[in-house]
């Protein structure tokens, strides 16, 4: 799972149509935290190049649930993710 939407990274530079994708996460019986890498566009992750930039993110973790739904519904809570789509 993926998502694909505008942003805007802390250097100011927009990226149309970022591809974005969780790496990798940690966390306890309550709390997770996660890393969401964020790719010029699908094609820059299909060819293995790096990320143009990382984000990090904090919850509340629900073990009864799907670890990675709980992550993008999180992402899905957020403003900056409102018009993000599945890609």
């Amino acid at each position: 799972m993926a998502l694909k939407c505008d942003i805007e990274l802390d250097s100011g530079l927009m990226i149309k149509d970022a591809y974005l994708r969780i790496s990798s996460f940690s966390g306890t019986e309550r709390d997770l935290s996660f890393q969401l890498n964020v790719y010029a566009d699908k094609a820059y992750y299909n060819d293995n190049r790096p990320p143009v930039s990382y984000l990090a993110y904090k919850m509340n973790y629900d073990k009864d649930r799907n670890i990675f739904s709980q992550m993008y519904d999180y992402l899905g809570s957020l403003p900056e993710y409102e018009d993000a789509v599945e890609a």
